[in-house]
């Protein structure tokens, strides 16, 4: 039965996503839209890339696509997110190459519940309709990137930065993406599980504290209270990164871990786990066509499979060492399926950059970030600093490659 209520529940998700798709009769057609950004444009040389979630098409009689996927090319106008905009655009029905081996670019298409793709024509049409809200949170991430740029301009990292603080990546230097992908330590400069919880930890232990000093009227006892702190905390990051997947994944888990401290079930890791699965696939059936959830389900098995192992006197940094070695070792061939690629060095990069990125540089990142975004001159020292220390992995990462490690 619940098998079946489950093949039901996907088969109906995938065909509301799939009914969403533009329709045919406007596959390569040029069209004039309204809509909203959706989220902070992608500023390449000579295009600008976007998200817009439409509000009309213009003789469009079906359901309108959830988002479109716009290029405008060799353009001075620069939409914000959350600003409202009419264009004149070609539009086109979602597909990809279907090169064997290649990127499924549909299939990312689909998940990411983008129904048309399209570039912006050149016309007196196009033009602002409306600014982003005070209350819209695309608004206030950009906000936060041009605090970056004024007070980190001279950083050689500045898009490391943003993408730790925000989840926008369209300003990281491709010699250090690509680095960071040849060291297989691509995951920890984009929000993820990892710093969401991480954050979640900070703020848990902040609010043990400040229970201590000024918590002992309240109804709640301090761990109710600490597990509070540290949800809104870790609500907060993720709506910084705009509730990507992955965020909102490691909300779900945290959401079912404090609810267990509420009202102090006996759960364990591994229960949580399978229920924030259930949960998930309930909201979003179609996560299963990312790697991320797979990469983020086989991390936290294994978690709970060396913890199983692990004797619990076992030293900290021992524990921390034999579980990145698991880590290392059953990725290898997680990354030939998912990725097509081994990455020889990832275990003496992660061993270094987990710790290193978690403790110093995405604090320092989040502190100038938020300081810069008051306009706080000091923020400016934040920024050299956390430059500094991302120059610092960035020269032991390529050591690493160097070696042929």
């Amino acid at each position: 039965m619940l098998l079946a209520s489950a093949y039901l529940w996907s088969s109906l998700h995938i065909y509301y996503t799939i009914n969403l798709t533009l329709n045919g009769e406007m596959d390569n057609s040029v069209t004039q839209i309204t809509g909203v950004i959706a989220d902070i444009p992608e500023i390449k040389k000579q295009s600008i890339q976007f998200l817009i979630r439409p509000e009309s098409i213009a003789s469009y009689r079906h359901p309108l696509p959830a988002k479109i996927r716009l290029s405008w090319y060799q353009t001075g106008k620069i939409p914000a997110a959350g600003e409202r905009w009419q264009l004149q655009v070609k539009l086109k029905r979602p597909g990809g190459f279907q090169n064997p081996g290649g990127f499924d670019f549909e299939r990312w298409l689909l998940v990411k519940k983008i129904g048309a793709t399209g570039y912006v024509k050149d016309t007196e049409f196009n033009r602002l309709l409306a600014p982003a809200p005070v209350w819209d949170i695309n608004r206030w991430r950009s906000h936060i990137g041009l605090g970056i740029d004024r007070y980190c301009l001279n950083c050689s990292s500045s898009g490391l930065i943003k993408a730790l603080v925000f989840g926008y990546r369209g300003d990281i230097n491709p010699q250090h993406q690509r680095l960071l992908q040849d060291s297989g330590t691509a995951h920890l400069l984009a929000i993820s599980g990892l710093h969401i919880g991480l954050v979640a930890a900070l703020f848990f232990a902040l609010g043990r504290w400040l229970w201590r000093l000024y918590g002992h009227n309240l109804r709640y006892n301090r761990l109710e209270f600490a597990s509070t702190f540290a949800f809104v905390a870790g609500f907060g990051y993720a709506a910084l990164a705009g509730f990507s997947l992955p965020t909102v994944r490691a909300l779900i888990m945290l959401a079912v871990i404090f609810l267990a401290l509420k009202f102090r079930t006996g759960i364990n890791l591994l229960n949580s786990l399978a229920i924030a699965v259930v949960v998930i696939l309930i909201i979003d059936p179609l996560a299963v066509g990312t790697s991320s959830f797979w990469l983020s389900i086989c991390a936290l098995l294994i978690i709970v499979f060396a913890q199983y192992l692990l004797s619990h006197q076992t030293v900290r940094w021992k524990q921390i060492f034999i579980i990145q070695a698991i880590f290392s070792i059953v990725f290898v061939p997680l990354g030939m399926l998912l990725f097509d690629q081994i990455n020889p060095a990832s275990l003496f990069a992660n061993i270094v950059a987990i710790p290193f990125v978690s403790l110093s540089i995405l604090p320092l990142a989040m502190l100038a970030s938020f300081s810069a975004a008051l306009d706080l001159t000091f923020s400016q020292w934040i920024f050299v600093a956390c430059d500094g220390l991302l120059a610092v992995l960035r020269g032991y990462l390529s050591i690493l490659l160097e070696s042929g490690l």
